[in-house]
């Protein structure tokens, strides 16, 4: 007996709100995103539930309409309270830059105003539930460091949670999705890897489940050797992190794995050296592949390189890059904002347009990566949107905060923009968004931007030694090392009785480690 996955998806959209109720809207939010994207069923866009004028509602706009429902109706206050600042903007642009690439795609709608607006609504309005509310959820709950910290610790419990099931599928076959809902999520063929079975459980690829597995592994390890947190649950972080990196070499995704293994290195370069621009670097490896793709470059190198490792993930590799050329040669035609959607940006292999009309392109391209749909859709200047949205972190970060806050009350923002930057780059070859990381991105941005060690500020930054405290998100975070057994004397111009405090911080927004 299975459930019915659509079913499922309605209940889980009008129920979850209610949690606003039963909890405090921040563990609300959290809950509702990570078990939408972990165990709501994936459907086709013909079974997804309908609603006129707005997005079906499935697996990827569930979430979103349940969190954005609970904050109206729950929390509304604190909604309308918030103001969005410049940077929002920034990092939201992606979202809205449909409506231009509609407009300037005049023609395909007749050169009508109202199917304009009607197909960059269609365009806009799923982006708003998938990549928006998520975003504006971290920033209006997690945006200081105890939110972070909340936040990227409810990732890596996350990924905790579907670790059994993960190896269960590997040593099974990919089977809960069927067990519960009926049917494979994608073709069985697909999680069948180096001589054994690529574990997705109940996302609908599993790259998708390697990338979590592999970048909780990440973020992970930063918390403990930050000193950020001690233990997760009952499990002491030294169990944690290498667990964690285990559990990402056992999804069999190879991309998501070398990923894994090339931030952890970087971690401990940036340990050792004190260096911290690598973490700019790696966030930028990303960019710096489409700049020369764009310009040109074939990847030839880079193909038979990999036929050195693996005849199977070479050809892989070449059917992916394939594609890229077509793409990309597709995409220059109108290389400002791109071709809007409806497919009119797919071509042949060679780069031609489709045989049949321009207006119904045939898809004989296969797109994989996310950079690659954002240049033929929006152009460049929705791929310079999305690069700056997935590398905002780390270059904020790397700006703003000096190394030694990284390893202690800035531990959280760190393990995120080492998150964000392995995103960025996994969009190279594949799409793998989903609300939990988009989440992050905005709690990220709302904390870095306003942060600045100087002199001359009002607030310190707390801090206090000892684990982690499991209270509420006003708590201080963990210092990375113990307290001295006596303050240091205070200046002449300090009162005696004055706490002792760290560096201060500049008064143009709130603290790391602030309430």
């Amino acid at each position: 007996m299975t459930i019915d996955p659509v079913m499922v998806i309605l209940t889980f959209t009008l129920a979850t709100p209610l949690l606003f109720l039963l909890m405090p809207a921040p563990r609300a939010v959290l809950l509702i995103f990570f078990l939408g994207w972990m165990f709501l069923p994936n459907i086709s866009d013909a079974e997804a539930f309908n609603l006129p004028l707005l997005p079906k509602v499935r697996k990827t706009t569930a979430p979103g309409y349940a969190v954005a429902i609970g904050m109206v109706l729950f929390d509304l206050g604190r909604v309308l309270a918030f103001r969005f600042k410049a940077i929002d903007w920034l990092a939201l642009t992606f979202v809205f830059i449909p409506v231009i690439s509609c407009f300037m795609n005049f023609e395909y709608f007749g050169y009508s105003p109202l199917r304009a607006v009607h197909g960059s609504l269609s365009l806009v309005l799923p982006n708003v539930l998938t990549w928006g509310v998520p975003y504006f959820a971290g920033r209006l709950y997690f945006s200081d460091g105890p939110g972070m910290l909340r936040l990227v610790k409810a990732f890596v419990t996350a990924a905790m949670v579907y670790a059994p099931f993960c190896l269960i599928e590997a040593r099974m076959t990919p089977q809960f999705h069927r067990w519960v809902y009926g049917y494979h999520a994608t073709d069985f063929a697909m999680a069948m890897r180096l001589g054994g079975f690529r574990p997705r459980v109940f996302m609908w690829h599993g790259l998708m489940t390697g990338l979590f597995m592999c970048s909780a592994a990440v973020a992970a390890t930063w918390l403990w050797v930050s000193g950020s947190v001690k233990k997760m649950w009952v499990f002491p972080m030294w169990m944690v992190a290498p667990g964690m990196i285990g559990m990402g070499i056992v999804t069999k995704s190879t991309g998501a794995i070398g990923l894994m293994l090339a931030f952890l290195a970087a971690m401990a370069v940036i340990y050792v050296t004190k260096l911290k621009w690598i973490l700019v670097v790696m966030a930028m490896a990303a960019p710096l592949y489409i700049t020369v793709r764009v310009l040109g470059w074939q990847g030839f190198e880079l193909l038979n390189l990999a036929h050195k490792f693996d005849d199977e993930r070479a050809m892989s590799l070449g059917g992916r890059m394939m594609n890229e050329n077509a793409f990309i040669q597709r995409g220059l035609e109108r290389p400002l904002f791109g071709w809007a959607g409806w497919d009119r940006w797919h071509g042949r292999i060679d780069g031609s347009l489709s045989a049949q009309a321009e207006r119904y392109a045939d898809r004989i391209t296969v797109p994989d990566g996310w950079w690659v749909i954002a240049f033929g859709t929006t152009g460049f200047v929705g791929l310079g949107s999305l690069i700056l949205y997935l590398t905002m972190p780390a270059i904020l970060l790397v700006k703003r905060v000096p190394l030694k806050y990284w390893f202690g009350p800035a531990g959280a923002a760190a393990a995120i923009a080492f998150v964000c930057a392995m995103l960025m780059t996994d969009s190279i070859f594949n799409r793998m968004e989903a609300q939990p990381y988009h989440m992050m991105v905005g709690a990220a941005v709302g904390t870095l931007a306003t942060f600045r060690v100087g002199a001359g500020a009002a607030r310190p930054m707390r801090r206090r030694a000892g684990p982690q405290s499991s209270g509420p998100a006003t708590d201080a975070l963990p210092e990375a090392e113990s307290a001295p057994d006596a303050p240091p004397e205070p200046p002449p111009d300090v009162p005696p009785d004055a706490p002792p405090h760290g560096p201060p911080i500049a008064p143009r927004g709130p603290a790391l480690g602030s309430a």
